[in-house]
């Protein structure tokens, strides 16, 4: 029942007029009142279509197919497709094939093609475009828009009254300008204003973005992506989590064939501020809480920067996340942290920088207070390179304990420094039993030296000696005096046991030390002798070893869970090497300028009251030699000896020009020689 009036002049001036055409197209039925295409050359109308009421799908279908057909281009600015209503509408096209002019209101219209422009869905309005100018008024509540270029979701916002200027000359110039514009939806509130004018290449654009209010994590999903680098925008959604923004604005304005604008050519600037959000900045790493910061989009830059509540318990007074090209971006972390050295402790456990390492923490008790400060970088993407950390902590009244030797110092001052390979530090100040000392360490993380740590200072020799397996009463009382020592603690993999073995090791030259020890260890004061002493704090090998200059030296090994129980040792006078004999023995080797063999047995015999484990081994000696030997309360020159005890009692061989033959030695419980 439609009605046709068809006009025809030739194919430059025709007109076709339409009255309840039904029109079937994509499943659907609908009925025109009024359709109307004109062809006007010589008035200047390559065509010309108006309708009373449209589904906004066939227009633009319609003239489309009829422009190809005269080989015109539909104008850039134009969507391609759509759907939805539109009523009172015109649509121009000059003879020149460009946009003349159209107007009309439209209702529930969804674009469904515009180039790289948003894809709007729910929107109402008018349009009045003209002779190269005009605007286009959008309102809708929930609208939908889609931008596939720049969301990687659909944006849902209420729009009231936005308007679009639009400028556009026979040159295919065009500048659409978005006037200030209400934006609001569940999880933002905001304004935008937003221009682009066509230029050679990309467009040059100005766009302004006020954000008055919005949860952080609704936001991610719209940080435009023809802007930044796909492992950004991943970093972001991924590292950002929850917080609130206010007042947080975006500006990109300039030549989009110059972005990133590294010489200044536009603008690129996002200004976000962050409260109460979590930043997981790479994984396997502790998450960084309750931020408060801002972030910023700066040229071809981005950077957070702002404090941390928390990070693995410890607060972050200041921090900054920089990614200084977006084009190749490489995250670098910078944390400055005024935190207890038990919280520092806690984050280094709670990252994978031990992952690889034998040392292990909890063997050290440590308190105090620190400030760290150190950069953290992370490739992004497929940028190629690998996690790096750098940075230093200042340590002031710390403490540090050995659990296993009970080595406490105090005082704790000085600088650190931190890599992901591991940590140093030179000459910290601290306090030993109130005697200051200077401690240094080393810790390679991943290696086979996790650990090792050296404390110099002037000590008391019984200070140190007490921490030692030589710490029996009968030793400890003959040593008198102080002198400059060096410890050291050092962990290594334990090829015998699961867990690390760590390794205490005492250096000095006893130079004011007294040692009131039988000869040839009988020591004044004043003189400097090299002693070097080692043995382990946990191991699955258990021996020390002891060198006295060139005068002694001692290897000892102790029963593996009894370590009080001396199984085997061995002693070198002189300058050589001492070595393990078979279990049950106790070897004496080597030569002496002096030996008081006297006062040994005495000695050795006393020890042996106050540990009877010394009693189950068996003393061998063979080729000893003396330039001179105390025994029996008198001297002997230039005297070879061998040695033997069984059942507590000793038995010798002895050759000089004094004395020549077999001793039996014994010392019965009431003092008394035989």
């Amino acid at each position: 029942n439609a009605r046709v009036n068809w006009r025809w002049n030739d194919k430059t001036q025709w007109r076709l007029d339409l009255a309840d055409v039904r029109v079937a197209e994509n499943d659907r039925d609908w009925i025109a009142p009024r359709i109307t295409v004109e062809r006007n050359l010589e008035g200047g109308i390559a065509s010309w279509v108006s309708a009373d009421s449209l589904q906004v799908e066939f227009p633009l279908q319609a003239v489309q197919l009829f422009m190809r057909e005269l080989g015109y281009n539909w104008p850039a600015v134009a969507p391609t497709a759509g759907r939805g209503l539109v009523t009172d509408f015109d649509l121009v096209i000059n003879a020149n094939r460009k946009l003349a002019a159209t107007s009309g209101q439209f209702e529930d219209l969804e674009v469904l093609a515009w180039g790289d422009w948003p894809l709007p869905r729910g929107i109402s309005g008018r349009a009045d475009l003209a002779f190269g100018q005009g605007s286009i008024w959008l309102s809708g509540d929930d609208v939908r828009i889609r931008w596939p270029r720049n969301f990687r979701e659909p944006l849902i916002i209420d729009l009231v009254d936005c308007e679009i200027e639009i400028l556009w000359d026979e040159t295919n110039h065009y500048q659409v300008d978005a006037l200030p514009c209400p934006l609001v939806s569940e999880a933002i509130e905001g304004q935008a204003r937003l221009r682009f004018i066509r230029d050679e290449g990309k467009p040059r654009v100005d766009i302004n973005v006020a954000i008055d209010r919005a949860d952080f994590s609704a936001l991610t999903p719209y940080w435009p992506a023809s802007v930044l680098k796909p492992p950004v925008l991943d970093w972001i959604e991924r590292s950002v989590q929850g917080g609130t923004t206010e007042d947080a604005r975006f500006v990109l304005r300039g030549d989009m064939d110059a972005f990133p604008f590294r010489s200044g050519e536009g603008t690129l600037l996002a200004e976000v501020p962050i409260r109460g959000a979590t930043l997981d900045y790479t994984p396997a790493w502790p998450r960084a809480e309750d931020i408060h910061a801002q972030l910023q989009f700066d040229g071809p830059a981005l950077r957070i920067r702002g404090q941390i509540g928390r990070i693995a318990g410890a607060a972050v007074e200041e921090a900054e996340a920089r990614i200084p090209d977006l084009q190749a971006p490489v995250l670098s972390l910078e944390y400055l942290s005024e935190a207890s050295i038990p919280a520092l402790r806690t984050f280094i456990e709670a990252t994978p920088l031990l992952d690889n390492s034998a040392l292990d923490l909890e063997q050290f008790e440590l308190d105090g207070e620190a400030t760290t400060r150190g950069t953290l970088t992370v490739p992004l993407g497929s940028v190629p390179g690998d996690i790096s950390v750098a940075g230093g902590v200042t340590v002031s009244a710390g403490t540090f304990e050995e659990r296993e030797s009970a080595f406490r110092l105090e005082g704790l001052a000085g600088d650190l420094r931190y890599t992901q390979d591991g940590v140093t530090a030179e000459g910290l100040a601290a306090t030993f039993d109130g005697w200051p000392a200077s401690l240094g360490f080393t810790s390679a993380w991943g290696t086979e030296q996790p650990f090792d740590a050296r404390l110099a200072g002037r000590f008391p020799i019984s200070l140190l000696l007490a921490r030692t397996p030589l710490a029996e009463g009968a030793l400890l009382d003959r040593f008198e005096g102080s002198a400059d020592w060096d410890v050291t603690f050092s962990v290594r993999p334990d090829p015998g046991s699961d867990a690390d073995a760590l390794w205490l090791g005492i250096e000095s030259d006893l130079d004011d030390v007294l040692l009131d020890l039988p000869a040839p260890l009988a020591k004044p004061v004043g003189e400097r002798w090299p002693l070097s002493l080692r043995f382990p704090l946990r191991s699955s090998e258990s021996v020390i070893s002891v060198r006295i200059g060139d005068r002694l030296a001692l290897v000892q090994e102790s029963d593996a869970v009894d370590r009080q129980r001396v199984i085997r040792g061995a002693i070198q006078l002189g300058a050589g090497p001492a070595s393990l004999p078979a279990p049950g023995l106790y070897t004496l080797a080597g030569a002496a300028g002096e030996l008081n063999l006297d006062g040994w047995v005495d000695l050795v015999a006393e020890m042996a009251r106050a540990d009877t484990t010394l009693g189950t081994l068996t003393l061998r000696a063979d080729e000893v030699r003396a330039g001179s030997v105390m025994m029996l309360n008198r001297r002997f020159d230039d005297v070879v000896m061998g040695l033997a005890t069984e059942d507590g009692v000793l038995t010798g061989r002895f050759d000089s020009e004094a004395l020549a033959g077999d001793l039996r030695y014994q010392r019965n419980p009431g003092g008394a020689h035989s």
